[in-house]
């Protein structure tokens, strides 16, 4: 017998499984649906990433289900701001530049098993991204689109472990 197989015999015979890691949530709510998220502000698609984030993230911890399962995830996206966070020193001729800037989202999730809330939680975070080497539009919106999904994927991991501590 090959020692990879007596190997994972002895484990399994000792009680010991293999399972994705993380908290368990209320009730043991599992599987869950996550549908797409309602965006509340004015920027367009911002449901899709954060709806990816939090799909991604209970499948990590496999308890991601489909749309029969007995828990559903809602979601909904309060606000969304940017500003600079980093701005040059003002110099004459030219005025103060912003070098980098912050992204910030508000969230707010409910679990649901049913029909019947078990916990909801909001999370709020922020994103630094840089102009760019080349200050241009497209630059600047690609490095604010690559912040937006990092802080999604934070988001999806806090909002996670709240509701798994009761919100």
């Amino acid at each position: 017998m090959p020692k990879a197989l007596g190997l994972a015999l002895l484990l399994c015979g000792c009680g010991y499984s293999f399972t994705a890691g993380g908290p368990q949530l209320a009730a043991g709510a599992r599987p869950i649906f996550v549908p797409v998220l309602v965006n509340k502000t004015s920027e367009a698609g911002l449901e899709v990433v954060f709806t990816d984030a939090f799909r991604e993230q209970l499948s990590k911890v496999g308890i991601l289900g489909g749309q029969n399962s007995p828990a559903h995830l809602d979601g909904e996206i309060l606000a969304v701001s940017a500003f600079p966070a980093v701005v040059s020193s003002s110099s004459a001729p030219r005025p103060s530049q912003a070098l980098s800037y912050r992204v910030s989202v508000v969230l707010r999730v409910k679990l649901y098993r049913g029909s019947e809330l078990l916990t909801q939680t909001d999370v709020s975070g922020q994103e630094d991204y840089l102009q760019g080497q080349r200050p241009d539009i497209l630059s600047v919106e690609s490095n604010r689109v690559a912040a937006l999904k990092r802080l999604a994927a934070v988001l999806a991991q806090d909002a996670y472990v709240r509701l798994a501590a009761g919100g």
